[in-house]
């Protein structure tokens, strides 16, 4: 599911990330590039560990997801159904304006850059210019002759649907 999720922001799955249980559980996946664990790893489980139909049944049919913890990406994960507690692999459903870029500081942050590229200066100062040579990086449609044109709320749905379809465990864990 962690992964699937990166790939529906095309994320780079370089920052810790946990699953809030029902109960104030957590379960904390170990950071990838330091093998860290944030916080008390006695009240943590490994999520590697767990099927998506140990924690989503019909009983229980939210789940929150939360990933790096510095710009505090929270989610929510809800079961739309299932058939005798089968789960089938989670699919793109809908989706709407282009995912917030990795590390851009958080939601209040993105919304700032993406006001900057929308008021992009005639004559640029080297933090602008340095914004937009990161963002261009991130974001394949933006143009940085015209960063203006970027639309934020174009999302290419059959593309995102393929990326996430790609990235899935066979699985099924979180």
């Amino acid at each position: 599911m962690h992964l699937v999720i990166q790939s529906a922001f095309y994320w780079y799955n370089c920052h810790l990330y946990g699953f809030d249980l029902p109960g104030n559980n957590r379960l904390q996946a170990c950071d990838i590039t330091s093998g860290q664990w944030e916080g008390d790893q006695e009240d943590q489980v490994d999520s590697k560990k767990l099927l998506i139909t140990d924690v989503l049944n019909e009983k229980q049919k939210y789940l929150h997801y939360e990933y790096d913890f510095g710009d505090g990406w929270r989610h929510t994960i809800q079961l739309e159904k299932s058939q005798d507690g089968v789960i089938e692999k989670p699919k793109l459903i809908k989706a709407q304006n282009f995912a917030p870029v990795e590390d851009c500081g958080g939601i209040w942050r993105w919304y700032e850059n993406l006001e900057r590229l929308k008021n992009y200066p005639a004559k640029p100062t080297a933090d602008d210019k340095e914004l937009l040579e990161w963002m261009a990086e991130l974001i394949p449609d933006l143009d940085e002759e015209n960063p203006k044109d970027f639309d934020p709320t174009k999302v290419n749905f059959q593309e995102l649907a393929e990326n996430i379809e790609l990235y899935q465990e066979s699985e099924n864990i979180l």
